[in-house]
């Protein structure tokens, strides 16, 4: 696995990658993004939204990155536990995209 095989990767900027072996030697620094799938993880339900998005492969390596980045206490933790708290950006975008487009006369 590597960064190049999420379907993000072309517009993010998140230092820490679960799809890059060599995550461990990056450092998160204050103010820099998040990745999508570690933030989506932390939130209610993420774990299933996480593993219906991407192959299970992926979606273990993301669950093993953010257990690991959880049991510790960087600045990294801290912006997944404030994420756990904030609603799912999966979820709201299906619900923009459910909504009917209203026409004007």
């Amino acid at each position: 696995m590597r960064p190049g095989d999420c379907k993000n990767f072309d517009h993010c900027s998140a230092p820490i990658c679960p799809l890059d072996p060599t995550w461990r030697r990056c450092r998160h620094l204050d103010g820099e993004r998040v990745c999508h799938w570690l933030s989506e993880y932390s939130k209610e339900g993420g774990p299933a939204r996480v593993l219906g998005a991407m192959p299970s492969d992926l979606s273990q390596l993301v669950a093993n990155v953010h257990a690991e980045v959880l049991s510790g206490r960087g600045l990294l933790s801290k912006r997944l536990q404030r994420a756990s708290e904030t609603p799912s950006r999966i979820v709201a975008s299906e619900r923009l995209r459910a909504r009917p487009i209203a026409t004007q006369a």
